[in-house]
């Protein structure tokens, strides 16, 4: 089956954002709940559980508006902190070798978090120019482990799901592209749960092993869900 485009998640695989999400949280959470929040805490309950200021939000039960108001002000927040975010190591290089091989993928970026937090890392490192297609939060219904974003990303590119490769640094994404009937290939993210991960099609410590070597043995084999 023939890969003709390679979606990729943002944030632990081209961007590091932890540092500037826990300063940006950190007020949020002051200034609305009065809820103090360390690094101890942020580590444990929301980078290896996975929660976020969405879950609390729900949590709450706040109207629909003071929702908006709140995601309003942590977007304002979060460019205060954009210093704070690094590019993952060789995940710009990889972007370059990509778009320069022979072998002429489509590039589409899917990520569980809101297009204005992306926004700040894409204009930063100036990298929307390598992408055909951006899904954020803002774009689905559901998020990761749901299949939904991958899947409006196939369909923005005109790509079938089969034809389509992830490549995905934590376990509920890897989830979410082989649900869509995708391949994948894990890279680990330091903070990520190991659950989920057995799914992938590859694994491979750094986005640099990303060679198309690999996405051909990949291409090769019978079909995305094996």
């Amino acid at each position: 089956m023939a890969i003709e485009a390679i979606l990729l998640d943002y944030n632990g695989l081209i961007v590091d954002t932890t540092y500037a999400r826990f300063e940006t949280n950190k007020r949020v959470l002051k200034k609305y709940f009065n809820i103090d929040l360390n690094w101890k805490d942020y580590e444990i309950s929301w980078l290896e559980k996975r929660r976020g200021l969405s879950d609390l939000l729900r949590e709450r039960n706040l109207p629909l508006e003071k929702i908006k108001q709140i995601k309003h002000i942590r977007a304002r927040l979060f460019k205060e902190h954009k210093l704070k975010i690094r590019p993952m190591p060789n995940a710009i290089r990889f972007l370059d070798r990509i778009g320069e091989s022979e072998t002429r993928f489509k590039l589409g970026l899917v990520s569980n978090n809101y297009q204005d937090e992306v926004d700040v890392g894409l204009e930063l490192f100036i990298l929307r120019r390598y992408f055909e297609v951006i899904i954020t939060a803002d774009n689905v219904r559901f998020l990761k482990p749901n299949p939904a974003p991958y899947l409006l990303a196939s369909k923005r590119l005109g790509i079938k799901p089969p034809n389509c490769l992830c490549l995905e640094n934590s376990g509920i994404g890897v989830k979410a592209a082989k649900s869509a009937g995708m391949h994948c290939i894990a890279i680990p993210f330091s903070y990520k749960q190991e659950e989920g991960f057995q799914l992938a099609d590859s694994r491979v410590n750094d986005i640099s092993k990303v060679t198309i070597k690999l996405i051909s043995e990949i291409e090769a084999r019978e079909s995305p869900f094996n």
